[in-house]
């Protein structure tokens, strides 16, 4: 798995090629009902409690994470929030972190 994107309150329809993929896993039964299956399965465990890191950011704290590595969401809110977003892509990331190295001399 390189990454998944997943958001189950605006998820697509199962597609034709979708379907050609779950038929060459070679799997018995229906690919429409294994890929359900599957979904069920995913969202049961990203909701598992046991597996759930909460937290409340406080005013001014800064939160960094890799967008296709970290399973993330937010819960419900009761007040004002005021989020600011940023994404920076993997690629920018790694050519800024070699060039400070090279700079500052130090191995990333």
């Amino acid at each position: 798995v390189v990454k998944v994107n997943f958001n189950n309150s605006d998820r697509l329809p199962v597609d034709k090629e979708t379907i050609a993929a779950v038929e060459r896993l070679g799997l018995p039964g229906s690919p429409v009902k294994l890929l359900y299956d599957a979904i069920r399965v995913f969202i049961e465990t990203s909701r598992d409690k046991s597996l759930v890191y909460m937290f409340q950011l406080e005013p001014g704290r800064v939160l960094v994470f890799n967008n296709h590595r970290v399973l993330h969401a937010r819960t419900a809110f009761t007040g004002t929030r005021e989020l600011c977003g940023c994404y920076i892509n993997r690629e920018d990331y790694l050519s800024r972190l070699n060039v400070l190295a090279e700079r500052f001399k130090f191995t990333p």
